[in-house]
């Protein structure tokens, strides 16, 4: 059923609404969502209560953005040593430039996993155990697993 043409009663702009009761243009229609959504989410992060439930859903976030970039770079096994155990794994930058990618990303290493989904995961990245990644940065970009195999 075709409804006659109305004039919304945010941006007085014309529109053919959907419904008989429909007082906004799709745009205003979408912006007051927006809004009131924004609005319901602040007043339940003052809440205890909601701010406990911030956490766990961010956390939950967190891990699943975690495990897609392990994923994208090669699963959840450390690529020098074989740890397979996801406590232990992290994001590694294969030239070594982990310091300098921090310091253009304003100290933000913690959302490492949240800035290589925004950035589409690019190269120069690769899933090692802690272990690996630390002897890395302390032995000059070469692991410890790799020198003790060349000298046997």
């Amino acid at each position: 059923m075709k409804y006659k043409i109305k004039t919304c009663q945010r941006c007085q702009a014309t529109f053919t609404p959907n419904s008989s009761v429909q007082k906004f243009c799709h745009d205003c229609k979408i912006g007051n969502r927006k809004e009131w959504l924004r609005n319901r989410d602040h007043e339940r992060s003052l809440t205890p209560e909601g701010k406990a439930a911030h956490r766990v859903l961010s956390k939950a976030y967190d891990e699943r953005t975690k495990l897609a970039a392990f994923e994208t770079y090669g699963g959840t096994k450390c690529a020098c040593c074989g740890e397979d155990n996801v406590r232990f794994l992290t994001i590694d930058h294969v030239r070594s430039d982990g310091a300098e990618h921090k310091r253009q990303t304003n100290g933000r290493s913690r959302k490492i996993y949240r800035w290589l989904k925004a950035n589409h995961y690019p190269d120069g990245f690769q899933v090692l155990c802690y272990n690996c990644n630390c002897g890395r940065a302390m032995n000059g970009g070469t692991c410890p697993h790799e020198e003790m195999v060349t000298h046997e």
